[in-house]
């Protein structure tokens, strides 16, 4: 909560939220600021109200019976929406608003940042402040007011390779044909080789950010030797690629076959079978793509406008995945037990650890800045 006068309202129509000053746009303004919102579509019910409701043509309409906004024909109306007015309002910390708050007006006598910030994320805004001050109490923030939009996600990790539950096959044991005599018994079989681990799933791509929501920002003064004001606009960069998966380990390699033993003789044992490999890791995903920006618009006296300073920033691609680990190799498998006067089988060797994944492509593009209107009194 920004202050303790601030309030929650309840929003029916259209014309209620021109009485609240939500919308309260040059006439000269309304077509420049609505075509830009066109520019960033968007399916959602309350990109459709904004670009109702800053349309000129439809400003002054008093019902919403007009607008159909989704799919499912659900309406927007009643909205909730938060409101701050008081004589003074002094920002001492940093207040973050979103992502996806309520509508926040913010109209007050005197705005004064007294070593605090707003930072509103994808989220509607409109300030109107008769004067602001600015004192000389550091900030921990680059800047007095923020309008971002909203990361997107990260993709899903990859999922891990298959893997076997049991080891290979073992191989059979040498057995006696007749009783004391080892003579003709035919050898212990070798354990069969472990199978290789699967590869790891790919990781997601990142989701595309969220853009910020339209905002306006009205100012009639600045106090006198004011500091300049630090307006920081971004909307949402992408979600970065989900990483991918573990590859599967590789199977233990089958027993060897023990020899025969029976009286006084013994053959040899079998060897053990190979251990399977591991499976390679998974590719990581691809960034998602930065959401365009929407509109602000900034009203202030001509003569104030070097007091202003508003950085407009294009939202990144997120990051790529990061490819992932190998599966482990399997392990040999044992040697037989050789039969009296007889060798055991040499254990199998054991399996390669796979390959580490690749690090994702980068395949999304960056949102543009938001566009900034401008209005000099």
């Amino acid at each position: 909560m920004l202050n303790k006068n601030e309030k929650s309202l309840v929003i029916n129509n259209v014309k209620q939220l021109g009485d609240e000053g939500l919308y309260n746009l040059p006439e000269h303004h309304r077509e420049e600021f609505v075509n830009a919102i066109k520019t960033n579509p968007d399916n959602s019910g309350m990109h459709k109200i904004f670009e109702h409701v800053y349309n000129s043509k439809s400003s002054n309409n008093e019902n919403s019976d007009d607008l159909h906004f989704d799919a499912n024909e659900s309406r927007q109306f009643p909205l909730t929406m938060q409101k701050v007015s008081t004589s003074e309002l002094v920002i001492d910390k940093e207040f973050v608003i979103g992502p996806h708050a309520s509508p926040y007006l913010i109209d007050v006598d005197s705005l004064v940042f007294d070593g605090g910030s707003i930072t509103v994320i994808s989220t509607a805004l409109n300030i109107k402040a008769k004067k602001v001050t600015i004192t000389n109490k550091p900030s921990s923030k680059q800047y007095h007011i923020a309008i971002l939009g909203q990361a997107g996600l990260k993709g899903r990790t990859g999922s891990k390779g298959s893997e076997y539950v049991s080891r290979a096959r073992d191989g059979s044991n040498s057995y006696a044909p007749s009783t004391g005599i080892c003579t003709s018994a035919g050898s212990a079989g070798v354990g069969s080789d472990g199978k290789n681990g699967g590869v790891g799933g790919v990781g997601g791509q990142g989701n595309k950010g969220i853009a910020n929501w339209p905002a306006t920002i009205e100012i009639n003064s600045f106090s006198e030797n004011s500091p300049i004001l630090e307006i920081l606009l971004k909307s949402g960069i992408g979600g970065d690629g989900g990483d991918g998966g573990i590859g599967g380990a590789g199977q233990e390699g089958g027993h060897g076959g023990n020899g025969c033993y029976s009286g006084c003789e013994g053959t040899n044992g079998a060897f053990g079978g190979t251990g399977g490999n591991g499976g390679n890791g998974g590719n990581g995903g691809s960034g998602g793509s930065g959401a365009n920006g929407n509109p602000i618009h900034i009203s202030c006296p001509s003569s104030s406008r070097n007091l202003l300073s508003v950085t407009a920033e294009s939202s990144e691609v997120g990051n790529v995945g990061n490819g992932g680990d190998g599966g482990d190799g399997g392990k040999g498998g044992s040697g037989g037990i050789g039969g009296k006067h007889s060798y055991n089988g040499q254990n199998g060797s054991g399996g390669e650890n796979g390959n580490s994944g690749i690090a994702g492509t980068t395949t999304g593009t960056p949102g543009s800045a938001p566009r900034v209107i401008y209005n000099y009194t």
